[in-house]
């Protein structure tokens, strides 16, 4: 497979707002394949069924989280990193929720990135479901 398969819910966008300009969306889901380009994944198959396309939001799947480049029409793909300030290295149990501390095998201090691209040619064929929505101008 090359680039991402997208299947939509709906054939065409749904009118929801507006006498001019005026805004639909559209939903589905997106499947990606073995090897994620820098930079994101081309998604014209979505952005093209707007005039102008508003946004695209993912349900972040299996730890990956999804941000728009709306310039370039492209869906980057973001993961979480553990990073060690100092010696050591983030033990494997750490988990953030409301807490910012993780655990630091060594010495150091541990924390973690919000989301950092994933490197060229990442596999990500395990994600077959991913649901996004997106708006745009009709």
């Amino acid at each position: 497979m090359a680039g991402v398969v997208v299947t939509f819910d709906f054939p065409r966008p749904q009118f929801i707002l507006g006498k001019s300009p005026k805004v639909g969306t559209i939903s589905g889901t997106i499947a990606f394949d073995a090897s994620y380009p820098t930079g994101g994944e081309s998604i014209t198959d979505i952005t093209g069924k707007f005039k102008t396309c508003y946004t695209v939001v993912c349900e972040s799947n299996t730890g990956y989280m999804f941000e728009f480049d709306k310039t370039n029409s492209k869906l980057k793909v973001l993961a979480p990193v553990n990073v060690v300030a100092g010696s050591g290295t983030a033990a494997t149990n750490n988990f953030v929720f409301k807490n910012t501390v993780l655990e630091v095998d060594g010495s150091g201090t541990a924390f973690q990135q919000p989301g950092v691209e994933l490197i060229d040619t990442t596999n990500l064929a395990a994600l077959t479901a991913v649901r996004f929505i997106a708006t745009g101008k009709l």
